[in-house]
């Protein structure tokens, strides 16, 4: 936590919507119910504004440098796309084929709106096989999807698959969830540690980062798959 962060009531509004998002107990269909009324008459995209909140920043701060040169045609996926916030940052960057991953219909209908993607798949991401080809990305962008109810531990092999060895994926997340998380603790960071030793990818770095949101913390993890 940022010791001199002072909320502002807009910022407690947030946390307090924060809070039901991710709260302990929460089951995945809690979630979507939960975003698909928070995602209603702009009321997500007020609380999730860069001034309190900075997930997909930290989760796109200098992802250009794994690509260098043109980016017109590095295939990028967002895992857990929300309103399309991603989308915005890497198009400040010169990428342009990006595709939408999002379970919650009412989310999903907000980043249409936006026409940033390509392909807008109403899905979440877990366990089981996506739809989607081996390999089949250069760029994975997972920002603010890890928490209660939300990405579980498993569904780090399929984001490994989907994106072609030597690519990358960029996870932001929270950091006190890798022990508020019933899924997270004692198991996320070993999995992806044993993920490195079996050869799926290797950590290209991991990062602690100040003002993630509302004055807490996040991590950010860079991945390669092999």
């Amino acid at each position: 936590m940022t010791t001199d962060w002072k909320p502002t009531a807009d910022d407690l509004e947030s946390l307090a919507a924060a809070k039901i998002a991710f709260k302990q107990g929460n089951t995945n269909d809690d979630v979507i119910t939960f975003y698909s009324q928070w995602a209603k008459e702009g009321k997500y995209q007020k609380d999730t504004e860069p001034e309190r909140y900075r997930a997909h920043i930290q989760a796109c701060e200098n992802i250009e440098n794994y690509f260098p040169g043109s980016k017109n045609e590095v295939k990028v996926i967002d895992i857990g796309a929300g309103t399309g916030r991603v989308a915005v940052e890497l198009l400040k960057k010169g990428f342009k084929l990006m595709d939408a991953l999002e379970p919650t219909a009412e989310m999903l209908d907000e980043a249409k709106k936006q026409n940033h993607y390509k392909n807008y798949m109403q899905l979440g991401i877990g366990a089981d096989k996506l739809p989607i080809d081996d390999n089949a990305y250069d760029l994975a962008i997972v920002s603010g999807a890890m928490g209660e109810g939300h990405i579980p531990c498993e569904a780090l092999h399929e984001m490994a698959r989907i994106v072609r060895p030597g690519g990358i994926i960029s996870i932001s997340m929270r950091e006190e969830f890798l022990d508020s998380c019933t899924d997270y603790r004692g198991r996320l960071e070993p999995l992806m540690e044993k993920m490195e030793k079996d050869g799926e990818w290797k950590l290209v770095s991991r990062e602690v980062r100040p003002n993630y949101y509302c004055g807490k913390s996040g991590l950010v993890y860079r991945f390669s798959p092999c």
